[in-house]
């Protein structure tokens, strides 16, 4: 079970994001999660959002370079040591993490969202299963 994250090739610029921004805005797409990546030259937004296959198309029309790619989302305890665990799971499995970021689901639940970018995402899917996690559907995150 895997959420389609877009990555958006950026300018690293000033008003680069305000670019992405402004996309996503005009056509009603929310944000439910982002991370931004950078290096001297450029930088790759990565976000989920409640429409991803519009933002894909509308993001592209405005001339920006996306990709989608399979995430793997987990609803986690936001405890002391969840995360660990997390990684336990995935270490005992022998899958590697190539990049992962976590949010909080909102204010006073005690639960937080982490999603995490794997070699093998239904054998990782499998080992968080296993170990007890509750993955995320496409549906607890977009409206597609």
């Amino acid at each position: 079970m895997t959420i389609k994250q877009l990555s958006i090739f950026v300018e690293n610029r000033v008003g680069a994001l305000l670019d992405v921004t402004s996309v996503l805005r005009e056509n009603g797409i929310d944000m439910r999660a982002f991370s931004v990546a950078e290096t001297t030259d450029f930088g790759i937004v990565r976000l989920i959002v409640n429409k991803p296959a519009i933002a894909k198309e509308k993001l592209r029309a405005a001339g920006l370079t996306v990709k989608e790619t399979p995430v793997i989302g987990v609803l986690l305890e936001d405890t002391p040591g969840t995360f660990h665990s997390v990684l336990e799971a995935l270490f005992k499995a022998n899958i590697s993490i190539e990049y992962t970021y976590a949010f909080a689901k909102n204010s006073g639940s005690h639960k937080a969202y982490m999603m995490l970018r794997v070699e093998d995402t239904d054998r990782a899917a499998r080992a968080l299963s296993d170990a007890g996690f509750k993955l995320l559907s496409p549906g607890d995150v977009y409206e597609e």
